[in-house]
C-alpha cells in the first residue's frame, strides 16, 4: 500500500510537462482521485456529502490547500480567452460556474407526453393527437404558407435563467430545419434542451420553416440550469383513476387552454387529471384574475378537432377577462 498522499499521487501524475509527459490518461486518473478524496472525507462525517463537499469546501482547511494546488496542476490547460498559454480563469471562477450548475429534476407541468400547444397566430398550427411504432404523439400542421409556431405550459418566473425546457421533436421535411437555434435532421425523434431559459414565461415552440408539419412529446420544464430526461409531473405519477370523483380548484399555470375550433365553440380546455374519466361534469367555474367567476354551463368532456378529450367553450364567456383558475366537480368512471 502506498504511503503517498492524494496530494502527492496527483502531483506525480501532474509533473511539470516541458515536454509533453501528461497523457490523457494522467488527467483521468487525477480526476478520479480528487473526488474519491472528497468522497472519503464526506464519508468520514468531515461535511457530510458531496454536495457539502462542494459548497463548504473554503470553510475546510485542508481541502482548500488541496484545491489550491490542484487548480495550479491543471491551470495550464484550462483555454486561455485572450491568447499567450496562460490561463485567464481564476479558481474563483471555475468554481463559481460549478456552483452555477443546477441539475433539475421535478417535470412542473402536467399532461406532458402528448402535449396540446397553443397557436401564437391564425394558421400556426392545429394539434392531434396521432400514435405510431414509436408510441403517442402531437402532431402540429401549419396552414398554407406559414410555419409551426406555438405557446402553452406558462411557469412565473422561468424565464430568470435558473429553469430549462426541453421536448422530442421530429418532422419529415426534406432537409433539416431550425428549432431553438439548433438544426434538426428529418424522419427522426430528437430532443432539444433550452437550458438557462431566458426567452418567456410560456414554452415557446417555433420553426423558420413554413409547410411543415411537427410532432413533438415528452414536454418538460423544470427548475435546474441543466435539463434532465423526460418524466412526467409526480402527481400524475401517484393519481389514479380509481378515485370516485373530480373536485378541485387548477391553476391556469397547470392547465392548456388554447384557441381550437370545435363546432360552435373557440377554445378548448386540456390537460385536466382523469379527463378521460369523466363521466359527468357537475359544475365548471371560470375564476378571473378580479376575483370574479362565471359557470360554464352544459360543459362536457368530448373528443375535440384535436384527437384528445378536452372540454370545449366560447371566448365570450369570459367577456375579455383574464382566467386565472378553473373549478372543476366532476364525475369519475
Amino acid at each position: 500500500m502506498s504511503n503517498l498522499t492524494t496530494l502527492e499521487e496527483i502531483n506525480q501524475l501532474l509533473p511539470d510537462n516541458n515536454n509533453g509527459e501528461i497523457t490523457e490518461a494522467n488527467l483521468r486518473q487525477c480526476f478520479e482521485k480528487t473526488f474519491t478524496e472528497l468522497d472519503r472525507k464526506a464519508d468520514g462525517g468531515a461535511i457530510g456529502n458531496m454536495h457539502s463537499v462542494i459548497q463548504y469546501k473554503a470553510s475546510i482547511d485542508a481541502s482548500n490547500i488541496e484545491a489550491e494546488k490542484f487548480y495550479e496542476a491543471i491551470k495550464p490547460f484550462i483555454p486561455a480567452s485572450s491568447g499567450g498559454g496562460t490561463a485567464d480563469i481564476s479558481k474563483a471562477e471555475v468554481t463559481k460556474m460549478l456552483n452555477d450548475v443546477m441539475i433539475g429534476g421535478e417535470n412542473l407541468v402536467k399532461n406532458t407526453l402528448t402535449p396540446m400547444l397553443g397557436a401564437n397566430d391564425t394558421g400556426t398550427g392545429t394539434s392531434v393527437v396521432m400514435e405510431d411504432a414509436t408510441g403517442k404523439f402531437t402532431r402540429v400542421t401549419p396552414a398554407s404558407g406559414k410555419a409551426v409556431s406555438l405557446y402553452g405550459f406558462r411557469i412565473e418566473g422561468s424565464n430568470d435563467g435558473f429553469y430549462s425546457k426541453s421536448i422530442d421533436v421530429r418532422h419529415s421535411h426534406s432537409g433539416a430545419v431550425m428549432i431553438w437555434n439548433k438544426s434538426i435532421p428529418p424522419n427522426k425523434w430528437t430532443r432539444i434542451k433550452l437550458e438557462k431559459a431566458t426567452d418567456s414565461e410560456f414554452f415557446l415552440l417555433s420553426m423558420t420553416t413554413p409547410n411543415v408539419p411537427l410532432d413533438i412529446r415528452k414536454l418538460k420544464i423544470e427548475h435546474g440550469t441543466k435539463a434532465t430526461d423526460w418524466r412526467p409531473n409526480t402527481d400524475e405519477i401517484m393519481v389514479t383513476v380509481s378515485a370516485s370523483k373530480i373536485d378541485n380548484v387548477f391553476s391556469h399555470n397547470d392547465l392548456t387552454l388554447i384557441g381550437e375550433e370545435n363546432g360552435s365553440n373557440d377554445r378548448a380546455i386540456y390537460n385536466i387529471p382523469n379527463l378521460d374519466s369523466i363521466i359527468a361534469i357537475l359544475d365548471l367555474h371560470f375564476i378571473f384574475s378580479d376575483g370574479t367567476s362565471v359557470a360554464l354551463q352544459g360543459a362536457k368532456s368530448v373528443m375535440l378537432s384535436s384527437g384528445k378529450k378536452g372540454i370545449p367553450f366560447h371566448s365570450s364567456i369570459t367577456n375579455g377577462k383574464n382566467i386565472a383558475k378553473v373549478y372543476l366537480r366532476a364525475i369519475l368512471k
